[in-house]
């Protein structure tokens, strides 16, 4: 039977040995845990470490509630019992709801019962809880934690650790507690029904040997498949073999490529809607010259032509020496702009076209290196199929 006096002494103990100041908690439970290993058994041993160690992390909470206990019954209670108090704390806080109520009775009744009826009324008051334990505990951890896991369930033990503390009033006033009578258990004859007879085994029918069937003499004969294949093969063989001639023959056409119906049409329309849209091409041409001239003969010309050339010498004069003024002026001449843009307007189409081809072709060498691929994977396959019949064979 487990002394819950001598358990709480030693908790009480270690912790007052424990500096957290100069000793780590690690060492300090290993060191504590080989000293207690010839004194008591695993599971006291166990339940004694957990103490401690939980003692030592939730010091900040359970100061709190001894403190304020030494403050109001400071003269009744002594400074050593302190750590004694945060161990009854601590498991009232912590462990009530793994050890039960049972269990926790028995580690209070081992105690001095007029401190734990002072601490655990003071613990478990109503009014303690719901106001100042509850604010100082929201201050170290989360109010909505605090208020789920711990204060919430104080109060719902509360009406039975108030029938502990009753107990407790009446053992430290000197009156004898009425022990309850155990409920016995009253064993029960069993409702037992009679196993019915069990049948014989029905005989099981003895199979029938089937008939061997002959082997089927296409076995031993070389797939149609494979001919199927070879056939495929030497075809897609001859296939890549024309087009890598035909590559070849046509291995300049991504420098200098041959634009097709569609793309000419596509050029011109492009062509016409940007002439469209440059207007200064009118002001500064005359139209394209004549490619053809024909001789005609000597027209005799009369006074009002004669005269009608000359204005029109004069005016085209005129433009020529306003235009040269604005040469010398600074003016830019627009057309080795007009030139320059028409130059990169044909370099940029021409590039645009010989990028298309050039993917064409890649795209077309793709195709024929995967199905070179897939016939040298089925060939593969083939032969290694042909292997395994002939190895069946032998």
């Amino acid at each position: 039977m487990t002394n819950y006096k001598e358990l709480l002494q030693e908790a009480a103990t270690l912790l007052d040995t424990f500096q957290p100041n100069e000793q780590c908690m690690e060492t300090f439970t290993e060191n504590a845990s080989k000293s207690l290993e010839k004194k008591y058994d695993t599971e006291d041993k166990s339940f004694l470490l957990d103490l401690m160690s939980g003692c030592i992390e939730q010091k900040k909470v359970l100061d709190v509630v001894v403190n304020t206990f030494y403050d109001h019954h400071g003269k009744l209670v002594l400074k050593a019992d302190h750590n004694r108090f945060s161990v009854i704390c601590y498991i009232a806080v912590f462990l009530l709801e793994d050890i039960g109520l049972q269990r926790f009775s028995k580690i209070i009744k081992s105690q001095d019962i007029s401190k734990m009826h002072k601490f655990l009324s003071f613990l478990f008051s109503m009014y303690n809880l719901t106001t100042w334990i509850q604010s100082e505990w929201s201050q170290i951890y989360d109010a909505a934690y605090v208020e789920q896991n711990w204060i919430l369930p104080l109060l719902r033990w509360r009406p039975k650790v108030d029938e502990l503390l009753d107990q407790l009033r009446r053992i430290s006033s000197g009156s004898v507690l009425k022990k309850t009578p155990a409920n016995h258990t009253r064993p029960k004859e069993f409702a037992l029904t009679k196993p019915k007879p069990r049948p014989l085994p029905v005989p099981e029918p003895i199979p029938t040997q089937q008939t061997h069937q002959p082997v089927k003499p296409s076995i031993f004969k070389p797939p149609k498949e494979q001919q199927i294949l070879e056939e495929l093969r030497q075809k897609n063989r001859q296939k890549a073999q024309r087009v890598l001639y035909e590559a070849n023959m046509q291995q300049f056409k991504c420098a200098k490529p041959q634009k097709s119906e569609r793309t000419e049409k596509v050029i011109s329309q492009i062509k016409e809607a940007q002439e469209a849209q440059l207007k200064f091409d009118a002001v500064f041409t005359s139209g394209t010259p004549a490619t053809h001239k024909v001789n005609s003969l000597p027209i005799r010309l009369n006074t009002t032509t004669i005269l009608r050339e000359g204005a029109l010498y004069n005016k085209q004069l005129e433009e020529e020496l306003h235009r040269l003024e604005c040469v010398v002026e600074g003016g830019s001449e627009p057309s080795g702009f007009l030139r320059w843009q028409q130059q990169m307007r044909e370099r940029g189409e021409q590039e645009q076209l010989a990028s298309l081809e050039q993917r064409r072709l890649q795209g077309l060498i793709s195709h024929q290196e995967a199905t070179l691929l897939s016939s040298a994977i089925t060939c593969i396959t083939c032969r290694g199929a042909s292997s395994r019949r002939r190895r069946r064979r032998s």
